[in-house]
């Protein structure tokens, strides 16, 4: 039986219909054993955002600025294509095919090649299934999760290495200093975890968000909008960038009906389920 297959009849089996008590923070979640795993983060009152003195910060990074997240949870790695395909296998997704087919031999690679509709429709199909509300990140809450408590340039500290992280060591180095580049997604878990537990925020590949793109460097506070636009927010940088685009703090646009073999996603989630 095809790997996606199976996935889909695992989650149809684990039909829901009843509130659960809200996961507590640090819990890692896995609603039926082939869904994704999720983390439990505590959210609260955050800083985010670049200090102007802050090395490579770039015109569109956010000023420092301090928000309330509720608690959530997050997907611990990227969507994959055996996850993804468990959606087309249910009728619920369209098929995707990346520029490179290469990047689709391994199903447990990240999956690319995804606009932000197909990303949606991923949430609603996997919400459907687990009895577990999930959706795409705001840029908060990513930037949140991928600092998982730092203040500096990247979760790993003033730098971050091609031993971390999955993106370009190659280009712009002197011969001394070049590290690697493998031209390519890895499979989540390649690299080290960030310290709650969480993989490939930063590099492998561009996550959408659900946060229509606003021009920096002012926060946008309440005149933040999550629809009506043609252009969303993007966070953790790719495979095919250098390092400076790691940044927890670095943002980009994608207009909502592009996809690339660099765009990825994965979601956050409710911390209650339905259950039996």
């Amino acid at each position: 039986m095809r790997p996606a297959i199976a996935l889909v009849l695992a989650l149809l089996a684990s039909a829901c219909v009843a509130m659960g008590p809200p996961a507590v923070p640090g819990t890692v979640l896995r609603d039926v054993p082939a869904a994704p795993e999720l983390v439990v983060l505590a959210g609260g009152e955050v800083t985010l955002g670049a200090p102007a003195d802050e090395a490579d910060r770039q015109p569109n990074d956010l000023m420092p600025h301090t928000v309330r997240l509720a608690p959530f949870a997050m997907m611990r790695t990227e969507v994959t294509w055996t996850l993804y395909n468990a959606c087309v296998a249910a009728e619920a997704c369209q098929p995707v095919t990346p520029e490179d087919p290469s990047f689709a031999v391994d199903e447990r690679l990240p999956v690319v090649g995804i606009t932000h509709r197909q990303a949606n429709d991923y949430a609603r199909w996997i919400t459907e299934v687990t009895g577990r509300r999930h959706r795409l990140p705001t840029e908060a809450e990513f930037e949140y999760a991928l600092r998982a408590g730092t203040r500096t340039p990247y979760w790993t500290g003033e730098r971050i290495t091609t031993r971390q992280a999955n993106f370009d060591g190659v280009y712009g180095r002197p011969a001394a200093r070049r590290e690697v580049f493998r031209a390519r997604p890895v499979r989540p878990g390649t690299h080290p975890a960030n310290p709650w537990g969480i993989y490939d925020l930063a590099g492998n590949v561009w996550e959408w968000t659900s946060d229509c793109w606003h021009e920096g460097p002012e926060p946008p506070g309440r005149r933040l909008a999550v629809t009506g636009c043609d252009r969303k927010a993007q966070r953790g940088g790719s495979w095919n960038g250098v390092m400076w685009t790691l940044r927890s703090a670095y943002r980009v646009a994608q207009a909502v009906d592009e996809a690339d073999d660099m765009t990825g996603f994965r979601l956050v989630a409710e911390t209650r389920r339905r259950e039996r």
